[in-house]
């Protein structure tokens, strides 16, 4: 950009100035990543290491590197985390011990509330800047889906009637 500077009135021959060029350099700022909430739907009694589905997020800085994780909710993580678990890169999967224990007649809605966090810190530190690790969360809805199950017995039944009895006795 070049500057011109007056002691005076621009149009009076006696006012004196000067010039100079000024060059300006718009940096980089670490943006905050964008995460939304989302739904997903997993098959009742999937086993560990079903994937779910991955989070999407953003960031308008083309040098982010997003991580992910589900964040500490008071009340609710630990029965989350007991069944669902998420990567660094967002894939949501049954944990141990929701193997072949999530029912739809149970509990059809899972909620998540995850975290998603930059590596402004780590980036900054490699252009001579400060820049801190920013994040955003959203809740992440895992519907379970009903899968029709074969009826079973759980024990092995033992009944008696007497010979000759009339049609419609009851048996049980």
């Amino acid at each position: 950009v070049l500057v011109i500077a007056y002691d005076g009135d621009p149009k009076d021959a006696k006012t004196l100035s000067d010039t100079a060029r000024v060059k300006i350099e718009v940096q980089d700022v670490n943006d905050k990543p964008l995460i939304e909430n989302q739904e997903f739907a997993v098959v009742e009694n999937a086993k560990k290491g079903t994937v779910v589905d991955k989070v999407v997020a953003s960031d308008e800085d083309k040098w982010s590197k997003l991580t992910y994780a589900i964040e500490d909710v008071p009340d609710a993580t630990e029965e989350v985390a007991k069944f669902f678990s998420i990567d660094a890169d967002g894939v949501i999967t049954v944990s141990a011990d929701g193997d072949g224990v999530l029912d739809y007649e149970v509990k059809d809605t899972y909620e998540i509330v995850v975290i998603v966090t930059d590596n402004g810190e780590e980036y900054g530190k490699t252009i001579g800047r400060e820049f801190e690790n920013l994040s955003d969360t959203a809740v992440i809805t895992i519907k379970i889906k009903d899968e029709d199950e074969k009826p079973g017995f759980d024990d092995d039944y033992e009944f008696a009637v007497d010979e000759n009895s009339l049609k419609g006795t009851k048996v049980g």
